[in-house]
């Protein structure tokens, strides 16, 4: 996909912060936002990972993106703040913030849910990105047309069989963009939630695991038109990238 100047326009300069960053949309949006110029800080679990995510960056692209290990599962609201505090102090600055952490185990019935890791799935899919917009508030209201970007799964997936916490949390998270958006309306921060098309990522293979792999896109063809979404001039509702499954 070529780049149109206006996408490039938009997105080159920003500072964005990027959660699951090392995942495969993630890693595509990483890819996509360093080749249109982008300031990124990638944010994952394991310093590993985001250290080859960084290599491959700086290969292709010729940036070095700022690192932030944390486990957003085991993450104070003090850490939230520290990061905050970090994004201040090495880039003055907070355009963008999009939430691309994501936790599925897998299919399990509710009544064989493990306590733990219901908790551990409402916390890091639904609390965790809640905590983190409100640390970086502060940042994007200082910054005209500043975004902050939500991750839902297909129309139903909340009423879905066998998707546990995960469903659940994606159902109250699109409400809770809805909500926030509305909150922020007059500070100019736009909050977007996005559908996701299927698209061929390993938390996907944990649910449709008789797929073939084949039959579903690549998360870079999603990445692309989402960001050129983002870039549109389009009320901050939530919106479709592709028709979902």
């Amino acid at each position: 996909m070529s780049l149109s100047p206006s996408l490039s326009a938009f997105w080159r300069g920003r500072v964005v912060l990027l959660t699951g960053a090392t995942g495969g949309l993630g890693r595509a949006l990483a890819r996509r936002l360093a080749a249109l110029g982008s300031e990124l800080v990638l944010l994952a679990r394991r310093s590993a990972a985001l250290a080859r995510v960084h290599d491959e960056l700086e290969a292709l692209e010729g940036i070095r993106p700022g690192l932030y290990p944390l486990d957003l599962e085991r993450a104070s609201p003090a850490d939230y703040e520290e990061l905050a505090a970090t994004l201040e102090r090495e880039y003055g600055r907070l355009d963008v913030l999009i939430h691309a952490a994501a936790h599925f185990p897998g299919l399990t019935p509710l009544e064989h849910t493990d306590p733990v890791e219901w908790l551990r799935g409402l916390h890091v899919n639904l609390s965790a990105p809640l905590f983190l917009t409100m640390a970086c508030l502060p940042l994007l209201r200082r910054r005209s047309g500043s975004q902050v970007l939500f991750l839902l799964e297909g129309e139903g997936c909340s009423r879905r069989p066998l998707y546990g916490a995960y469903g659940i949390a994606k159902g109250a998270l699109a409400e809770l963009a809805a909500m926030l958006d509305r909150e922020l309306a007059a500070s100019g921060v736009r909050v977007t939630a996005v559908r996701l098309p299927p698209m061929r990522t390993a938390l996907r293979a944990r649910a449709w695991f008789a797929e073939d792999p084949r039959a579903v896109p690549d998360p870079a063809s999603c990445a692309d038109e989402m960001l050129e979404r983002l870039a549109e001039d389009a009320p901050s509702a939530a919106i479709a990238v592709s028709r979902p499954a």
